[in-house]
């Protein structure tokens, strides 16, 4: 999903941020705002969060110490986009007597390197929602690393889960925190694992034998 981080001339492959990024700019998907998923953002913003900003510098330009003021435009990194929140909803299937899990909306995670903190820092850009990308989706292939010859589109990938995960939280009592708010380090991983399990149990459960 990470690559190309340039567009494939060869076929026409994008990485799924850039598909994203080019609908938004287009004006065809609507972004929202990381911290409420009510609130529209532009793409303008998505890009500042990005990475994109101007600087000035100073530049000496004679002998005699005189200097003038450049502005340096920097670009936005698309390419330190490493992660990606879903915000999913699992149901019991009552016709089809299965658990089952409906992809409500998806949040890219921004994840460079501020020289002036010489930090990482890793922040939450946009909302979309997964039903406003579908079609989108459907239309661009994943390169699929086993069977080069059989290629599925970002829809297939997604509906078919073919992805790994940690569950990074679940809807409950405490307003909804996050495992990060109560556990760290390798606590959280338990955690996570802790709640899939309830996952698999809740569905197994619900079997007779």
């Amino acid at each position: 999903m990470y690559y190309p981080t340039r567009t494939d001339v060869r076929d026409g492959r994008k990485s799924f941020i850039t598909i994203l990024l080019e609908e938004i700019q287009a004006g065809k998907v609507t972004a929202y705002s990381a911290q409420n998923m009510s609130v529209p953002t532009t793409y303008q913003d998505i890009q500042t969060h990005m990475g994109a900003t101007t600087k000035i510098q100073h530049i000496q330009i004679d002998a005699a110490g005189h200097t003038r003021d450049s502005v340096i435009p920097e670009s936005a990194k698309p390419e330190e986009i490493k992660q990606l929140m879903l915000y999913e909803e699992w149901y019991f299937d009552q016709k089809y007597s299965k658990l089952d899990v409906r992809i409500i909306a998806v949040c890219p995670f921004y994840m460079g390197y501020d020289t002036e903190t010489n930090q990482t820092v890793h922040i939450a850009l946009f909302w979309v929602k997964f039903d406003d990308i579908r079609d989108v989706l459907a239309k661009n292939e994943v390169f699929v690393a086993n069977n080069d010859a059989q290629r599925i589109s970002f829809d297939d990938l997604f509906m078919q889960r073919r992805f790994s995960s940690i569950i990074y939280g679940e809807s409950n009592v405490y307003n909804d925190r996050n495992i990060n708010e109560y556990t760290i380090g390798k606590a959280s991983l338990f955690e996570a694992e802790r709640l899939k399990t309830e996952l698999f149990n809740f569905e197994h459960d619900l079997w007779e034998y």
